[in-house]
């Protein structure tokens, strides 16, 4: 099993690399972000396999991080929160005061989401088991983001009433037909 993880870090590291080299062509040789990731991917291709498999366990803790960024730059002065977009996306620009101040707070509130997962992941990297970690980082973190999706649904439709006129089956349809790259260009 080892063995098999050895190879497997390898080849993650080798597609991290790849991407670095394949985005920095693609954005000229000035691309510091295209850099940040082929060096990444270099660092664990030159690693020990042992020391790659403990990087391992700090890869959702950088996903955690990076949507909480994502999230939360979203939320300074002069731009547009990122619960906002969707929800203008899906209303077709059609957003009432109360909707607009609502969306900010969900914003916020998925941030305050992806701050706390990373503190436990963190946690669970540096003082849990492996087994414990991964039970985390690869079950219960997918029933707790399922889990705060659906409850703020639930108390999105209680506390905005009216403005909500459509099903949960209806908000996820409009979710997966969304236009992602539109909802990104915006600040």
């Amino acid at each position: 099993m080892a063995h098999e993880i050895d190879w497997a870090m390898y080849w993650l590291a080798g597609i991290i690399f790849a991407w670095g080299l394949v985005y920095m062509s693609g954005q000229g040789r000035h691309s510091y972000f295209g850099f940040l990731v082929a060096g990444v991917g270099l660092a664990m291709l030159l690693l020990p396999a042992w020391q790659g498999q403990q990087l391992l366990r700090f890869i959702p803790l950088a996903m955690y991080l990076a949507l909480g960024i994502v999230f939360a730059s979203s939320l300074l002065p002069g731009r547009i929160p990122l619960i906002t977009r969707f929800a203008s996306l899906m209303r077709q620009g059609q957003m009432p005061p109360a909707i607009v101040r609502y969306t900010r707070r969900v914003t916020l509130l998925w941030v305050l989401f992806f701050c706390g997962m990373a503190a436990a992941t963190l946690w669970l990297a540096l003082y849990g088991s492996f087994q414990q970690w991964s039970l985390f980082v690869n079950v219960i973190s997918y029933f707790l983001m399922a889990a705060v999706f659906l409850l703020e649904f639930m108390y999105r439709r209680w506390y905005l009433g009216s403005l909500v006129d459509y099903s949960f089956s209806e908000f996820v349809r409009g979710l997966l037909r969304m236009d992602y790259a539109r909802l990104f260009r915006t600040r």
